[in-house]
């Protein structure tokens, strides 16, 4: 079980700073064995609190320098001084995601919680309401506190409330937001808690043994008189309050809540510091791109230049495709082109038109490079099976590739970057020049892809610092001396991350010869014909039965297996995705409003933690130190980074 574990000590207390900093290392030392895996605390001293957590153990987390400033911000003074802390034994939601860990910061409250929740998942349903950011039963434990106690006439009953509507077991230590009070209560008794230093100090732990060690702490002589411990028996709840002298209440319906004092400390939780940093981060007033995006500019009237440059797309005549379809067409022969089909919405989609729109009878084309992943291979099948279409799959040498991604994925933690992110995805690129294989092979010569110019993306190379072309132009069009330039920076930064120069390395430049320099001459289905998010999926779904994922509201790239961990890298860094990219092109193409794209690109930027952890079992990589990388890379929406 996990360890829970604090002190409280009153204004002026009989104790200095010094004594109390030695106090909490003793208190992390010694919980420490209840668990390793993760360990956070939340400090009150003057008028802040603040409150961190982080996916390793406690003795590392008390030796970070971010820590060590927290606490000799510790001084007396007129106000109460409160640590709560926690050393997790993970049970429910996975410690590599540092939102799973405690303290909890939540409706209110900042709280620890020692136990598991047995009926969490009926809670969820049964409280469909409560809007949860972790899948840690701990923060529906403070949710539902938080609830029970607006609803109760005094915090006994919110307490004996949320006791009988859980099933497991449950000690909390829950400090107000306010800063007010701080309680303590149990459901099983594993909670203990004694006055120390002429009762100005409580320090409470989840064993008396531990509890025993750090009180001798405080009186390492022995001089004092020993403290009575108390156990916090089953059902029981205190109040610990400071309107003067340090008290423990034992709370029961009989007794009123305390009246709450004038105070109001700033929290700083670095956890919700970022995210509220991200939702309110600056924004184009014409389309949603922010102020973190490479090379951005904002005019007078708050519009980017990503929106003062756009080209819209503009469609080329039907006409013209019928004339350039025409002359392959093999009536009764074999297939007349090659259509390359991931299995995603806009090659299923164009597989569809060229089918039974355009009466073409294409080979489709799929290059596996182990990044295809089970949901992509299933609609595949659902198209080529229900038109009938030839399926050519391509398989690359798979453990070979996860080996050359795992290899780059580890030289990259060594020295994260974001302008480094592609080099993951240049497995893939070989797609065009095993195409032109294909081609000889068959002696087909026609290519039909299927671009959705909307999805072009350029921030991917902005961060490694090549200025947009100010074009939606795709891929084969990309400036020459652009292309110089992204060599360039990856030549720099293999000289400074040696790293990267590992057994990838071959198959990482024929993957950049293959996107920038092999030949790529095709039909673009979508410069022809219009792309419609709305009909392209309603199609999809009612002809095809096409599938959905089922961790994310988004239908765009759920079929690459890489797309939830890269997206995930740049919006913890960068606070903005792919997402945020594309909706912008459709807001400046009057498909849908700015707000529209505001909640759309919300819900689609939602981290997809299980997703992620699946790509990285499938590379190969440590999930726990890829989250806990990237988690700790300077944020460019925060000023202090």
């Amino acid at each position: 079980m996990c360890g829970i574990f604090g002190f409280a000590a009153a204004p002026g207390a009989a104790v200095q700073p010094k004594a109390l900093r030695g106090l909490a290392a003793a208190l992390f030392r010694l919980s420490a064995s209840r668990g390793k895996e993760a360990s956070g605390y939340a400090l009150m001293a003057g008028d802040r609190i603040d409150v961190d957590r982080a996916p390793m153990a406690s003795d590392q987390l008390m030796a970070r320098a971010r820590t060590k400033r927290v606490f000799n911000r510790m001084a007396v003074t007129d106000k109460a001084t409160v640590m709560i802390g926690h050393s997790r034994l993970a049970t429910s939601g996975f410690h590599g995601l540092n939102i799973n860990n405690q303290p909890i910061h939540t409706s209110g409250l900042i709280g620890v919680h020692n136990g598991v929740i047995a009926n969490y998942a009926d809670l969820v349903r049964t409280f469909s309401g409560i809007a949860l950011a972790s899948t840690n039963d701990s923060e529906m434990v403070f949710a539902l506190l938080a609830r029970f106690a607006e609803q109760a006439p005094c915090l006994a009953e919110a307490v004996a409330r949320l006791f009988a509507t859980i099933e497991g077991s449950a000690s909390l230590a829950a400090l107000p937001a306010a800063g007010d009070n701080l309680m303590l209560a149990s459901n099983h008794g594993s909670l203990f808690f004694a006055m120390a230093c002429k009762a100005s100090v409580l320090v409470f732990t989840s064993e008396r043994f531990i509890l025993e060690r750090c009180l001798r702490h405080l009186d390492p002589g022995g001089a004092g008189q020993t403290p009575t411990i108390t156990q916090v028996q089953a059902g029981d709840a205190y109040l610990v309050t400071w309107p003067g002298q340090l008290q423990a209440v034992r709370l029961d319906p009989a007794v009123q809540r305390p009246q709450r004092q004038a105070f109001a400390p700033q929290i700083f939780d670095r956890l919700v510091i970022e995210a509220e940093a991200r939702q309110t981060l600056r924004r184009c007033t014409r389309c949603i791109l922010p102020e973190t995006m490479p090379f951005i500019t904002f005019d007078d009237q708050g519009v980017c230049n990503y929106c003062r440059t756009y080209t819209p797309v503009k469609l080329r005549p039907l006409a013209e495709l019928e004339a350039a379809l025409a002359g392959h067409r093999r009536p009764g022969g074999g297939p007349d082109c090659i259509m390359g089909l991931s299995g995603g919405r806009d090659s299923s989609y164009a597989l569809h038109c060229l089918c039974r729109q355009l009466g073409m009878k294409p080979m489709a084309y799929t290059y596996d490079w182990g990044m295809v992943n089970d949901l992509a291979r299933r609609n595949q099948a659902r198209m080529v099976g229900k038109l009938k279409v030839e399926h050519l799959i391509i398989a690359a040498p798979i453990e070979k590739k996860l080996a050359n991604i795992r290899a780059n994925i580890n030289a990259w933690l060594k020295r994260p970057d974001l302008g480094m992110v592609p080099l993951f995805m240049a497995g893939d690129k070989l797609f065009f020049i095993h195409l032109n294989q294909l081609h000889r092979q068959t002696g087909i010569p026609l290519s039909i892809w299927a671009n959705n110019r909307y999805e072009r993306i350029e921030f991917k190379s902005g961060f490694a610092g090549v200025p947009p072309d100010g074009t939606t132009k795709i891929r084969v069009a990309t400036p020459l001396l652009n292309k110089f330039g992204l060599a360039g920076y990856y030549l720099k930064q293999f000289v400074l991350n040696p790293a990267y120069l590992n057994r990838s390395l071959p198959d990482t430049l024929a993957g950049f010869y293959s996107y920038f320099f092999a030949r790529q001459d095709f039909i673009n289905l979508y410069d022809y014909i219009p792309w419609n998010e709305t009909a392209i999926i309603d199609t999809l779904e009612g002809l095809y039965n096409w599938e959905r994922a089922r961790d994310t509201a988004t239908t765009w790239r759920i079929g690459d297996g890489t797309a939830a961990f890269y997206n995930f890298i740049y919006y913890t860094v960068a606070g903005f995705t792919e997402n945020d990219a594309f909706r912008s092109n459709q807001v400046r193409e009057a498909m849908i409003s700015r707000e529209k794209a505001l909640e759309l690109a919300a819900v689609e930027n939602l981290p997809r933690h299980d997703t992620i952890r699946e790509y990285c079992n499938l590379v190969g990589v440590d999930f726990n130190r890829v989250l806990k990388t990237i988690e700790a890379m300077p944020k460019r929406y925060l000023n202090d980074q």
